[in-house]
């Protein structure tokens, strides 16, 4: 077990094109458990986020985070639709948050968010950013994040 669990971890660091003192975390569990251990060991009670709605595992992240005590900007688009990066800069324009939440693909409606550009806006206001993996291919360039975690 200790040998596989060590090259899970050095395949966790290449695939997230981590450095080799980076310290990935495997959770034998739900996703629902691995985006409460994000929520809880990098956001702090009284600090902002801005969720980007994509649908139930958004809604899950933003619930999760209001427990937290983080104070949550919704961002939602209709049903079946994503939220466009432009969207996410007006609100950053105007208000500071310490974090920017993603879900890639939300597999309870199929809408795949432009992870890319909305990383790019939160990046240029200085905002951090997660994403959430809930459905295959990896993509490597969505790396920048501070915090990601991924469920399969």
């Amino acid at each position: 077990f200790i040998e596989a669990f060590g090259r899970s971890l050095r395949a966790m660091r290449t695939i997230w094109r981590s450095p080799a003192n980076a310290q990935p975390f495997l959770l034998a569990g739900s996703g629902t458990l691995s985006m409460e251990v994000a929520v809880w060991n990098t956001l702090d009670p009284g600090q902002r986020a801005l969720v980007v709605g994509t649908g139930y595992f958004s809604d899950r992240m933003a619930t999760m985070l209001r427990r937290r005590g983080v104070d949550v900007i919704s961002l939602t688009s209709e049903l079946g639709h994503t939220v466009p990066p432009s969207e996410v800069a007006a609100v950053l324009e105007h208000t500071a948050v310490d974090a920017v939440c993603i879900t890639h693909v939300d597999t309870s409606t199929g809408v795949r968010a432009d992870v890319a550009g909305i990383a790019k806006v939160a990046k240029a206001a200085a905002s951090w950013c997660w994403w959430t993996r809930c459905a295959p291919p990896l993509e490597r360039r969505w790396t920048r994040a501070r915090a990601v975690w991924m469920c399969t």
